[in-house]
C-alpha cells in the first residue's frame, strides 16, 4: 500500500502512543481498533496509518504485532511487515509479509507458520491464502501436529520472526505431511494433492490425494487403511471411508482386500434422533480358498413413536464358520457385526414393542435363537409372546405384582405349541430393628401342544411358590472404620410335583422346601473396603441319594492400596470338596506395574482355568503388557498376547503379538500387528 503524507505525527524519541480508530460500519456496535507503536503517522485523505516500531493492533479478539503496519480505517485492511505475529482465539500465526481485513479475516501471509491450538496442528508455507474467518488455501504447505523443539511448542509460540527456526527445522518435524493445492476449512476437513509422508524429513508414502479432520471429532473422509499380511490369508489392504450424512446420522465403507482369499465388502449406518438411536451393519466376503460366500448382518435399533416404545436386535450369519475363519483378523469389522466372541454358543435375534403405562406395561415379543455348535439343534423359538405385566402397587398393606403372558412356541422337530402363563405375587413386609417379610405366588400354565408325545396334549400345570425371611443389621461406628453386620434367615416353599421341562426356564420349578441362612460381614474405612456373605442352604424335602446340607457358598471381596482381591466358592461339606472357586487379585506393586491373576474351577463342569497379566509403563513413553490364559483340562495354553506402546508427542507405535488357539477345525492362529497413530489423524496400522 502506497500513500502521499498530507500529515505527520512523528517522534525520534521510544514513546508509546495509544490511538482508537472509530471504524466506518452501519451499526453502532463495531467495535475500534487499537494501535500503539514508536512512531505513528496519519494520511487523512487516504484515511490510512502508518506504524513503525514495535506495532500493536488490537481489534475485537484479533492481535497483530509487527515491525511496521499500514491501516486503512475505510476498508480495514493491515498490511504488515517484519516481525509478525496474528493471534486470535483458535490460531496463531507468524509471517514476514502479510495483508488482512479485519472485517472479512481474509488475506495474504508469506512465509508463514500456523499454529491451530485445539488440535495441536502447525502448517507451513510460502504464500497461504486465508480465504475467510475459517478457511485457508496454500499452493504448497506441509501439516504436522508436532511440535519442533525448542521454538515450534504450544508454551514458546507464537515468537517473533527474528527468532524463528531455520528452514531445515521447519522441515523435519517427527512426522509431517507435504502436499499441493492445500484447503484448510476449520472445524471440518484439511485436504492436500500429491502428498508425501514424511518421517525426519525422509519421504515415506506419496498418495495423490488426503482428506482429514481439522478440529472437529466428526467429518467425511477416507480413515487411516489396514495394511498388512498373514500367512493364512496374503496380503491385506483395507480403505474405509467414513460419511457423516448428518448431525444425527453417519455411515461407513469398507473395503477388505486379501490376495488369497478374496474381498469383503461391508456398510455401517449410524443414526439418533428423537425417534431413537440405531446401528445397521452388514458384510459380505466371497473365500475363493474354500469356494464359499460368507455374510452377516446386524442391526441394533431402539425406538420411540409416541407412547409406543420398543427395540429390534437382529443377528445373522450365513455360516457358522464364519467366526472362526474372519473373526481375528479384520480389526473388529466382522466381530462386531455380531457382537460374538469364539466362546459364544448361541446367536440371538429379537424385537419388542410395548406400551408402557404408570405402573404397567404391555408388550409383544418376538425371539430367534440360533445353535453355533451344533446346526441340527431343534432350539426353540418364542414367535411371538404377547404379554402384560404389573409392577408392585400398594393394596392396602400389601404389594400386588403380576406376570401374564400367551406364548407361541416353535421348532421344526420335537415338542411345539403355545402357552398361556399367569402369575401373579402377593407380598408384605413389616418391622424395624428385625425386618420380615413374606410373599405367595401363583403360576398357573395351560398348554396347546403340538408333536407331543405325552398322553394329554392340553395339560395344564399349577403350583404355588411362598418366600418368607428375616433380616436384622447391626453398624459400629469406630472413628477409623466402620463395621457391619447383617444376619438373615429365609424360607422358600414350591408345591406341586417335579414336571419336565417343556419350553422354557419359567418350568424349571420343582417341588421345593428350603431354608437359607445368610449372614454378611463387613468393614469400610479410608483406604479398605472388605467384605465377607456367607450363604448355607438346608433342604427340608432332599431329593432320593441327596443330604439335606446343601453346599455352602462364600464370596469375599477386599479392596485396598495396592490390591483388589474377589473370590467366590461353594463347597460340599457332604463330599468334603469343593464344588467350584473363582478368583481374581489385582496387585499395583509400583506406581507403574500391575498384576493380575485369576482362576475358575467347576467340578460339576471340568473346568479348571487360569489366566495371567501383567502391565508395565515403564516410562511416560514405554508401556508393556501381557495376557495368558491356560487350561488344565481341555487344550492346554490358550489366548495370550504380549503388547509394547511407545508414544511420542504426536505419534503413537502399538505393537502385538497374539495367539489364538487351536480348535476342531482349525490350526493355532499367531498373529503379530503394527498399528502406527498419528495424533490429530488418525491409525495406520500393519498386521
Amino acid at each position: 500500500m502506497i500513500v502521499k503524507a498530507k500529515k505527520s505525527l512523528s517522534n525520534i524519541f521510544f514513546i508509546s502512543l495509544i490511538f482508537l480508530l472509530l471504524l466506518i460500519c452501519p451499526t453502532k456496535d463495531c467495535l475500534a481498533a487499537v494501535i500503539t507503536a514508536e512512531i505513528l503517522e496519519y494520511y487523512p485523505e487516504d484515511a490510512v496509518y502508518i506504524a513503525t516500531g514495535n506495532v500493536r493492533l488490537q481489534k475485537e479478539h484479533i492481535t497483530i504485532t509487527a515491525d511496521r503496519l499500514a491501516f486503512n480505517e475505510l476498508t480495514s485492511e493491515a498490511e504488515t511487515e517484519g516481525s509478525i505475529v496474528f493471534q486470535d482465539k483458535d490460531v496463531a500465526i507468524t509471517a514476514k509479509r502479510a495483508l488482512i481485513n479485519l472485517d472479512t479475516k481474509t488475506g495474504n501471509i508469506h512465509d508463514a507458520i500456523i499454529f491451530f491450538k485445539k488440535d495441536n496442528y502447525w502448517i507451513t508455507g510460502k504464500t497461504i491464502s486465508k480465504t475467510g474467518e475459517s478457511s485457508y488455501y496454500a499452493p504448497y504447505a506441509s501439516f504436522t501436529t508436532c511440535n519442533s523443539e525448542p521454538y515450534l511448542t504450544p508454551e514458546r509460540f507464537p515468537i517473533g520472526y527474528s527468532e524463528q527456526p531455520s528452514d531445515e527445522i521447519l522441515q523435519s518435524p517427527d512426522w509431517c505431511f507435504k502436499g499441493e493445492d492445500v484447503n484448510i476449512e476449520l472445524g471440518k476437513t484439511l485436504t492436500a494433492k500429491n502428498v508425501t509422508y514424511k518421517i525426519k524429513g525422509l519421504p515415506v508414502i506419496y498418495t495423490p490425494y488426503i482428506l482429514t479432520p481439522i478440529m472437529t471429532e466428526r467429518q467425511t473422509g477416507f480413515l487411516p487403511p489396514i495394511v498388512g499380511t498373514s500367512s493364512k490369508k496374503g496380503f491385506q489392504f483395507s480403505p474405509a471411508f467414513y460419511w457423516a450424512i448428518d448431525d444425527d446420522r453417519d455411515a461407513t465403507f469398507y473395503l477388505d482386500y486379501l490376495s488369497r482369499r478374496g474381498y469383503g465388502k461391508g456398510i455401517e449406518y449410524r443414526y439418533l434422533d428423537s425417534t431413537g438411536i440405531g446401528t445397521w451393519q452388514a458384510y459380505h466376503l466371497r473365500d475363493r480358498k474354500l469356494e464359499r460366500d460368507f455374510s452377516a448382518f446386524r442391526v441394533e435399533d431402539r425406538f420411540q413413536f409416541n407412547k409406543l416404545e420398543g427395540f429390534i436386535r437382529i443377528n445373522y450369519i450365513n455360516d457358522p464358520d464364519f467366526y472362526k475363519e474372519y473373526g481375528y483378523n479384520l480389526d473388529g469389522r466382522i466381530t462386531s457385526l455380531g457382537g460374538l466372541t469364539d466362546v459364544n454358543r448361541f446367536f440371538q435375534s429379537s424385537a419388542e414393542f410395548y406400551l408402557p403405562f404408570s405402573n404397567s406395561r404391555l408388550y409383544f415379543l418376538n425371539q430367534y435363537w440360533v445353535d453355533l455348535a451344533d446346526e441340527d439343534a431343534h432350539t426353540i423359538q418364542k414367535l411371538p409372546e404377547i404379554g402384560y405385566t404389573i409392577q408392585p402397587t400398594r393394596i392396602g398393606p400389601f404389594l400386588l405384582s403380576l406376570t401374564s403372558s400367551i406364548s407361541n412356541f416353535y421348532r421344526e422337530k420335537e415338542t411345539k405349541g403355545q402357552r398361556l402363563l399367569l402369575n401373579p405375587t402377593l407380598s408384605h413386609s413389616f418391622g424395624d430393628a428385625v425386618r420380615f417379610f413374606q410373599s405367595v405366588s401363583l403360576i398357573q400354565s395351560l398348554y396347546n401342544l403340538s408333536s407331543y408325545t405325552g398322553d394329554n396334549s392340553t395339560p395344564r400345570k399349577g403350583l404355588m411358590e411362598y418366600r418368607a425371611s428375616a433380616l436384622t443389621r447391626f453398624y459400629k461406628f469406630y472413628s477409623s472404620f466402620v463395621h457391619d453386620v447383617e444376619l438373615s434367615l429365609g424360607y422358600r416353599y414350591i408345591s406341586g410335583i417335579d414336571q419336565p421341562q417343556v419350553f422354557d426356564f419359567i418350568e424349571l420349578m420343582n417341588k421345593t422346601s428350603q431354608l437359607e441362612l445368610s449372614l454378611y460381614n463387613s468393614i469400610r474405612a479410608k483406604n479398605l473396603n472388605a467384605s465377607v456373605r456367607l450363604i448355607q442352604p438346608y433342604d427340608l424335602n432332599p431329593k432320593t441319594n441327596l443330604k439335606n446340607l446343601l453346599p455352602l457358598t462364600m464370596d469375599v471381596a477386599i479392596s485396598s492400596e495396592p490390591f483388589i482381591l474377589r473370590f467366590e466358592a461353594a463347597y460340599d461339606f457332604n463330599k468334603n470338596h469343593a464344588e467350584r472357586f473363582n478368583s481374581m487379585i489385582n496387585i499395583r506393586v509400583s506406581e507403574k506395574i500391575s498384576l493380575f491373576a485369576g482362576e475358575r474351577y467347576d467340578r460339576t463342569n471340568d473346568i479348571k482355568f487360569f489366566s495371567v497379566g501383567l502391565e508395565n509403563a515403564i516410562s511416560k513413553r514405554l508401556a508393556v503388557g501381557a495376557n495368558l490364559s491356560y487350561d488344565a483340562k481341555k487344550g492346554g495354553l490358550r489366548d495370550s498376547s504380549l503388547r509394547t506402546l511407545y508414544k511420542q508427542q504426536c505419534w503413537a507405535l502399538n505393537a502385538i503379538f497374539s495367539r489364538k488357539p487351536k480348535d476342531s477345525t482349525r490350526s493355532a492362529e499367531y498373529n503379530v500387528s503394527l498399528i502406527f497413530e498419528l495424533t490429530g489423524i488418525g491409525k495406520l496400522r500393519t498386521l
